[in-house]
């Protein structure tokens, strides 16, 4: 837009228009000015522009310009949802999915995600077709997979064309392989990390070249014209955790659980981090404060609420159901990976901390009482959780998740619960890492709460 249109515009948005508001907001809000764009999206809010109120959402769930505030987000993009607007309608189920803002409600929640798959909302559509890809359904359902992520696929979304890749190489028929193996390129090709790493893993493969000149020649079938009817999995039967097999490292206080969380869900967390990675830090035990150490070498991300759809909702609830916490109790998740060399050196969870306590523990919810992670993939060599305290040391593989109680009896820190991640020696190791706190915890602005 060259400076005529923009002086054009933002004159409309000064004389009342309130979709000239909108681009205004919008324009402002993409280079950063956030403060501004606010102030442009509010007055076009006050007209009900539904896209005004889904931005103002986002920048109140993610505390983009303005202080975060879950149910001030929530209030907007329900406005935005009720005129239709597909971003606010997934959102919004997907908030409700994680009691986000406002209480849990399954029911409504799965209507939402419904309501922006039936408006071919890109994600929506990936999310229900990851859904039913867990349910492990007959063939009717796997059309409804396949339907759902194949159109969103075609769309463009690249973590639909790599789950997509995932179902057809996996089917006898050559022609779905060949399929797979093209949605398998668009996906490494886009950086999705599981499709590069896959690729990477096939193409060293005898057949390797017959493979590669079969998928560029291959052309996607179109999506049929009248879908299946849409519906939601059983949401219940996806939360269980019957296939977890605990095993007790340390009486009361170390254990190992097997199968914790299934390849596609592992595999979801580490496509959705990696665009997202940034070194990894340590709390000063003088001041509180976040800074980059040697003791830890890794790379990771938290989990931003607009982050939280139905498949992190889904872990988050088969992870605390495996630590015995509510879900409330839930720091952001996060996500971690070690390249070879990297490390963590021997270390508590708790907080050590002893400046900038308020905001650390006392508003936040309390100690760290209990952690809980999860290894997303294989690792080649090295990469053992160890407690050497208590002469216990993890080997890691996909799905499996440590669970260890940070605090006594009493409730003081552990001091036996020291350990370490050690070198990743070959490959890389990827973790999910969440941490329980004694209370609710607190997002937004720390609040105090005495006797933590």
């Amino acid at each position: 837009m060259n400076a005529t249109a923009d002086s054009a515009l933002l004159e409309s948005a000064k004389s009342g228009d309130p979709q000239a508001q909108t681009r205004v907001g919008i324009g402002l809000f993409t280079r950063g000015q956030h403060a501004d764009a606010h102030t442009w999206l509010e007055r076009a809010a006050h007209h009900d522009v539904p896209e005004a109120c889904n931005l103002l959402g986002l920048m109140h769930l993610n505390g983009i310009g303005v202080p975060q505030q879950p149910t001030v987000a929530a209030g907007y993009l329900q406005r935005a949802a009720e005129c239709g607007l597909k971003e606010a309608c997934y959102t919004l189920g997907n908030l409700m999915f994680n009691g986000i803002g406002m209480p849990v409600n399954e029911a409504r929640a799965s209507d939402f995600l419904l309501r922006a798959a039936e408006l071919h909302h890109l994600p929506a559509l990936r999310t229900l077709g990851l859904l039913y890809c867990l349910a492990e359904y007959g063939s009717t359902q796997n059309a409804v997979a396949l339907y759902c992520l194949r159109l969103a696929a075609q769309g463009g979304d690249a973590f639909s064309q790599y789950l997509l890749a995932t179902q057809l190489l996996q089917q006898s028929a050559t022609a779905q392989q060949v399929e797979g193996l093209h949605w398998l390129q668009q996906a490494a090709n886009r950086q999705v990390h599981c499709a590069v790493t896959r690729l990477e893993r096939l193409v060293t493969g005898p057949d390797h070249e017959r493979w590669q000149s079969v998928a560029q020649a291959h052309r996607p079938e179109a999506v049929p014209e009248r879908p299946p009817s849409l519906t939601i999995p059983d949401l219940q039967k996806l939360m269980r955790t019957d296939s977890a097999v605990v095993e007790t490292m340390v009486p009361g206080t170390v254990w190992q659980i097997t199968q914790a969380l299934a390849p596609l869900v592992c595999e979801h967390f580490m496509n959705l981090a990696r665009p997202a990675l940034t070194p990894s830090y340590v709390a000063d035990p003088d001041t509180g404060k976040l800074v980059t150490n040697d003791v830890r070498t890794s790379s990771s991300m938290f989990f931003q609420l607009s982050m939280y759809d139905f498949i992190a909702g889904l872990a988050l609830r088969q992870i605390a159901r495996m630590a015995s916490h509510d879900i409330a109790q839930a720091e952001p998740l996060a996500v971690l990976r070690y390249l070879p060399g990297q490390q963590y050196k021997p270390h508590f969870d708790y907080f050590v901390s002893r400046g900038n306590r308020e905001e650390l523990v006392d508003g936040r919810g309390g100690q760290r009482q209990t952690t809980l992670f999860v290894y997303l993939n294989d690792v080649e060599a090295g990469g053992e959780t160890d407690f050497p305290l208590l002469h216990v040391c993890v080997s890691p593989a996909q799905g499996k998740a440590v669970k260890f109680v940070n605090l006594d009896a009493h409730g003081e820190p552990d001091t036996r619960t020291l350990h370490a991640g050690k070198p990743v020696i070959r490959g890389e190791k990827w973790l999910l890492t969440v941490w329980f706190r004694q209370r609710p915890f607190v997002w937004g602005e720390p609040q105090s709460q005495p006797g933590a």
